[in-house]
């Protein structure tokens, strides 16, 4: 009996012993010396979604719309200003340069395509990051460097990615997020949702993300979940659009009705500009505008409504349009 014992705790034994080496295989699979070393100061929030707005280096861009097309335009710290056609759903100022979107095909300054079957991207000053369908349906984080035009596969099976002060993280469709630095790359907490986020935001450790009328923050080290609810409406309609960086968190909400394919706005106390508080997550009404799309840089909130450009104080209160 005492014999049958040992070897019942034997084998236990070396079956924990087992998985902790599988675990410790799973949280440090190798590191990414491609990650840029110096500190990291833009938003890359605000590229997560299609962007209309960009401000990097002392040029602000945007992107407006026309019977002929979408046109950029630039201005610069002088107040010089350009105007030139853009057909892109997705665009990033690089100081003079601009990495441009358009129907996947992944095009830098001057013409130079990257890749084609392209989700996403985010730009860097010396290189570019970017999620690229394969023929197989899998989705591959691969990295370009612009200064020998390699490109090196980071990561498969990706479904959605965001990039922070120094580091990656990386949602993959099993629900795993990976947290990827310089030194390592590791596997840490799994989402456990019904439908997980196709897109998402970082907002200090947490990963950011909607789902039908709430904001979901999900912590990427602890798995630890909050939730910021506007209304208990439940439409699939309702429009919400939000935007985020490690100090603040904005949302922008317009209630729908749909009728057939015909969907119209409707009067809702939560329609409006929100500020949600890094504490308490409590939500403060900023104003009764709903925004399409929302972007912080350096701090600064700024909303598009139609083709206009907004200035948006969210002490104050006060909405200033800076386009024509």
């Amino acid at each position: 009996m005492i014999k049958r014992t040992v070897i019942c705790l034997l084998i236990v034994l070396g079956a924990l012993l087992v998985a902790f080496a599988a675990f410790c295989l799973l949280k440090s699979e190798r590191t990414l010396s491609f990650v840029p070393k110096t500190e990291i100061t833009a938003n890359y929030n605000n590229y997560v979604y299609a962007n209309s707005l960009d401000y990097y280096s002392n040029v602000f861009a945007w992107k407006r719309g026309g019977l002929l097309g979408s046109e950029l335009i630039t201005v610069d710290g002088s107040g010089n200003d350009s105007r030139t056609r853009i057909g892109a759903d997705r665009f990033q100022c690089i100081g003079e340069k601009t990495v441009r979107l358009n129907n996947g095909i992944l095009v830098a300054n001057g013409g130079e395509r990257i890749a084609s079957e392209v989700d996403s991207f985010v730009a860097f000053d010396c290189g570019m990051l970017y999620l690229k369908q394969t023929d197989s349906d899998d989705s591959v984080l691969y990295w370009y460097d612009t200064t020998d035009k390699s490109h090196t596969e980071v990561m498969q099976d990706v479904l959605a990615y965001c990039v922070d002060e120094g580091r990656i993280v990386i949602l993959q469709n099993d629900g795993w997020l990976s947290v990827c630095s310089e030194d390592s790359v590791e596997r840490t907490v799994r989402i456990e949702v019904p439908y997980l986020p196709f897109r998402f935001m970082l907002f200090q450790d947490c990963a950011v993300y909607p789902e039908k009328n709430d904001i979901f923050l999900v912590n990427i080290l602890t798995g630890e979940k909050k939730t910021v609810a506007f209304t208990e409406r439940i439409y699939a309609n309702d429009r919400l659009v939000y935007i985020c960086d490690d100090e603040q968190i904005f949302v922008s909400f317009g209630a729908t009705n749909t009728n057939g394919s015909i969907v119209s706005s409707v009067d809702d106390p939560a329609n409006g500009l929100w500020k949600i508080d890094p504490v308490t997550f409590a939500a403060e009404k900023v104003s009764e505008r709903f925004f399409d799309e929302l972007y912080l840089f350096g701090g600064e909130l700024f909303g598009i409504s139609g083709d206009n450009v907004y200035q948006i104080s969210a002490s104050s209160k006060e909405i200033k349009m800076i386009t024509e």
